[in-house]
């Protein structure tokens, strides 16, 4: 029985796609940020947030790797042993 709260691989590398695009318009928008003093912070906070973004698409494509190893793993042992992982990793994560 599969965990349902769990993206699918292809769900997650959409998300990842789209936060991909939303870096490409921070940084296109950068260049459109005047040299003023609050144009800097603007840019302060597009660079920061664009670093964030990065590191967020770098987790879920990440989580689409191993989801997708998990499914390899389920395929060959003829199990749900994907999902008994799965498990086991979010008790261990909700007790941390």
């Amino acid at each position: 029985m599969r965990n349902r709260s769990v993206m699918s691989a292809s769900r997650l590398v959409a998300e990842a796609d789209r936060v991909r695009e939303i870096v490409g318009l921070n940084q296109r928008a950068e260049v459109l940020i005047p040299k003023t003093e609050r144009g800097q912070r603007a840019l302060v906070f597009l660079v920061t947030q664009s670093r964030q973004l990065l590191g967020l698409r770098r987790r879920l494509m990440e989580a689409a790797l191993v989801e997708l190893l998990w499914q390899y793993q389920d395929f060959v042992e003829g199990s749900d042993t994907g999902y008994v992982v799965r498990q086991l990793i979010a008790d261990i994560g909700t007790r941390g």
